[in-house]
């Protein structure tokens, strides 16, 4: 069974309508082994966390939410094991640690990370690692 690393963008639009929630949504329920590092579900709480400060959610509305993650396919790695690849790649690349965990745990596994920051797939993209990252956006017309 292919293998893809999903992060904490495109998990949020899994269960939160916002634009490419449709594809997050297919892309969950494709027969695929869905991978994450072991703190996707704080990236996701403070996600939901920033929507309900700007209004964009309730606070009930992100309790609800956040018990819904537990429930979606995914595969949990440690980031002890991702770290120091993590902070290579980070400075490498001039981005945050978190970002560049899904992206070591991709690597390792010899898949992608999927993503709905066009910042961090713009960066990646120009790099030798480009094989490593896809763009959710991306998949609008396939």
């Amino acid at each position: 069974m292919k293998s893809i690393v999903v992060d904490a963008s495109v998990m949020v639009k899994c269960l939160v309508p916002e634009p490419d929630s449709d594809l997050a949504a297919a892309l969950i329920e494709q027969e695929l082994k869905r991978l994450a590092p072991d703190f996707l579900l704080i990236e996701c709480g403070n996600a939901l966390l920033n929507k309900v400060r700007q209004k964009h959610l309730k606070k009930m509305e992100a309790e609800e939410i956040i018990m819904k993650f537990h429930t979606l396919p995914i595969s949990l790695s440690p980031t002890n094991r991702l770290t120091s690849a993590a902070l290579v790649l980070a400075l490498d690349l001039n981005q945050s640690v978190y970002d560049c965990l899904y992206l070591a745990l991709a690597i390792t596994q010899d898949t992608y990370v999927i993503t709905a920051d066009k910042r961090l797939y713009n960066t990646i993209s120009k790099t030798a690692l480009r094989e490593y990252v896809r763009f959710l956006g991306d998949y609008r017309n396939n």
